[in-house]
């Protein structure tokens, strides 16, 4: 099965509880919100060295502890240019229209191009960026409900790259995989905004989830097996 097929509940279900159950982010991230106080405020810097120490966790090896003053300096920076400001922060990523996505393209290829350490190669200090991931990362930590993460596996699966257009395509795909999942709701009678909670992901977005699938099938190339299968395994738990 293919992770351009579409998403529906059972999908969802799988990849979300193998995401929780085989990697530490999910842990990492609720630690993450819980030092925040549930949400992040750039302008403290005590949240942007959360922030930074989070992204380490999260893979982001870009971020270097010697020069955390740096990058958070710089994080800092493009914050304060508004970039965030065009993300609403109470709406759902399904919620907005193709413009209002859009409009995220320009914040995140100035957020990949800022500083995130530097690095010694062949006796020369070199720059480090923060990148296409650590852009992808900071968005969603600032607009859960909007922003996804993603990596470069799930770029190449999916036919991505690195650029803040391909970046909103991605974002345009996530949310095609919403419509998708609504039918497998509606046949299923749970609301869409009710699947979080369905699933035991209080605390999630559905974005977030939608990125979790496509981590757990892109990243890692695991797919949900199919119906008779599990078919065949519940039959084995009686």
């Amino acid at each position: 099965m293919r992770g351009d097929l579409g998403v529906n509940l059972y999908h969802l279900a799988f990849a979300c509880y193998i995401y929780d159950r085989f990697t530490g982010f999910g842990k990492s991230y609720r630690g993450f919100l819980q030092a925040l106080g549930r949400e992040l405020h750039i302008p403290n810097p005590v949240h942007r060295k959360e922030l930074i120490v989070w992204l380490n966790r999260w893979g982001c090896r870009q971020f270097s502890h010697e020069y955390y003053a740096m990058s958070s300096k710089e994080i800092l920076s493009w914050y304060s240019e508004g970039h965030v400001d065009v993300i609403p922060a109470n709406r759902e990523l399904w919620e907005l229209t193709e413009e209002e996505v859009r409009r995220i393209s320009g914040g995140y290829d100035e957020l990949k191009r800022r500083l995130a350490s530097k690095k010694r190669r062949d006796g020369n200090l070199l720059s480090v960026t923060i990148g296409p991931t650590g852009a992808s990362k900071i968005l969603f930590a600032l607009r859960p409900k909007v922003a996804i993460p993603w990596d470069e596996a799930i770029r190449k699966g999916l036919g991505h790259t690195g650029s803040g257009k391909s970046y909103v395509d991605y974002l345009l795909q996530a949310r095609q995989e919403v419509v998708s999942l609504s039918v497998s709701c509606c046949k299923h009678s749970v609301e869409i905004r009710e699947v979080p909670t369905s699933l035991g992901r209080d605390d999630a977005t559905l974005a977030q989830l939608v990125g979790e699938w496509y981590w757990v099938t892109q990243t890692k190339n695991c797919y949900p097996p199919s119906k008779d299968t599990v078919t065949c395994w519940a039959k084995w738990a009686m």
